[in-house]
């Protein structure tokens, strides 16, 4: 039997072959997810503010059909309980404000929008101000306002710390003394850790050499998104 030529032989990877294969694959995971899911949470903070607009656009023109009557508030002034704030914007409602079924004015929403963050649907009125994260969203009564009553934690905090280190050497003939100086700055989401550390040579003293050690640490506070 006559072998087959060389150049149709069938050929396999070899180790290093396959090696360089999954480290190529690992580069492009490691650049591709973080993006993709970077890409994912705008996309998710983008469609929460267009609910929140929605359910603005919706209290406005509750108002506007009952007389200047806000949402979150009852006919004599004081604040409506969540209850009958959603029904209010799931159901008709009279001229009064009070959900009856067939009245005149709404429904102006078929349910209240999905808080993407916290998977709730509830709407609460008053109380801690918005981003509590209790609720899907937060009315406030007064002003007719519709928030988030979540926090998007992609903040950036910066940290700074200083640290001093002295350092003593002794020598055959004498002694020394050294000073150091560390600096340490820290960035990332939430306000990540920033560690420094400093060296600093000590001036020879009497023929004896002397070493000084600075370590300094800070910390840094990231401010919510919206």
């Amino acid at each position: 039997m006559i072998d087959p030529p060389l150049s149709v032989r069938p050929h396999a990877f070899s180790l290093v072959e396959l090696a360089i294969v999954v480290m190529i694959i690992g580069i492009i995971s490691a650049i591709a997810i973080p993006r993709l899911s970077a890409s994912s949470e705008a996309a998710a903070q983008v469609a929460m503010l267009n609910d929140q607009r929605e359910l603005q656009m919706a209290a406005d023109l509750f108002a506007a059909e009952h007389l200047g009557l806000l949402l979150g508030l009852e006919r004599w002034g004081i604040p409506a309980n969540a209850t009958l704030v959603t029904d209010r914007l799931i159901f008709a409602s009279d001229v009064d404000g009070a959900p009856t079924a067939g009245a005149l004015f709404g429904p102006y929403l078929h349910a209240v929008p999905l808080n993407r963050h916290n998977g709730l649907r509830t709407l609460r009125v008053d109380g801690a101000p918005a981003g509590a994260d209790t609720h899907a969203w937060r009315i406030d009564s007064s002003s007719g306002v519709i928030a988030i009553d979540t926090v998007n934690n992609n903040g950036n905090g910066n940290g700074n710390g200083n640290g001093n280190g002295n350092g003593n050497g002794n020598g055959n003939n004498g002694n020394g003394n050294g000073n150091g100086n560390g600096n340490g700055n820290g960035n990332g989401n939430n306000g990540n850790n920033g560690n420094g550390n400093g060296n600093g040579n000590g001036n020879n003293g009497n023929n004896g050499n002397g070493n000084g050690n600075g370590n300094g640490s800070g910390n840094g506070n990231g401010n919510s998104g919206p």
